[in-house]
């Protein structure tokens, strides 16, 4: 999400890629030892990609009318929805095999049908997530969007609003 709220903003950025050889000698360098991190013009460095995202979706206006609690809740809401579905299929999806299969079974025989339909009920046929502009919300869920449909067997397959 956080290069694609760049992209969207048109905002100028180095799209820097650590190369899996090179991570050792890098790691223990960053501030939490992990990417992503962004360096401001001020030198300012920040990590953590949630929280570098909500920073720039903050200070490019996608979270909405900060006056507008309602408004607010409806980008919250979504980002919290896809949040839940990231968490439940994210102890599966590096696993290979049979182990990921029967993650990801599981996943979708249980608490997955609901999580894809309460976030299936919250998408609107045409539009946006929250409003009637894009948002943060918007954003994080495209972003997200790949993985999860990968991971979630046919239950966003077959749902035309996914489509």
């Amino acid at each position: 999400p956080i290069r694609m709220l760049l992209k969207h903003k048109a905002i100028p950025f180095t799209d820097e890629r650590v190369q899996f050889p090179d991570w050792p000698a890098l790691k223990p360098k960053m501030p939490s030892f992990t990417l992503p991190v962004l360096t401001l013009e001020s030198g300012k460095v920040l990590y953590e990609s949630s929280a570098i995202a909500r920073y720039l979706a903050q200070k490019y206006q996608l979270l909405g009318d900060l006056n507008d609690a309602d408004h607010q809740y409806e980008i919250e809401k979504a980002i919290s929805l896809i949040d839940d579905i990231w968490s439940s299929i994210g102890p599966f999806i590096l696993l290979q095999g049979d182990e990921r299969k029967a993650g990801q079974e599981t996943y979708v025989n249980g608490k997955g049908k609901n999580e894809i339909t309460a976030l299936k009920n919250i998408i609107p046929t045409e539009g946006f997530l929250a409003g009637n502009a894009i948002s943060f919300a918007d954003i994080f869920f495209v972003g997200h969007y790949e993985t999860i449909l990968r991971n979630t067997g046919d239950l966003l397959k077959s749902e035309a609003k996914f489509q």
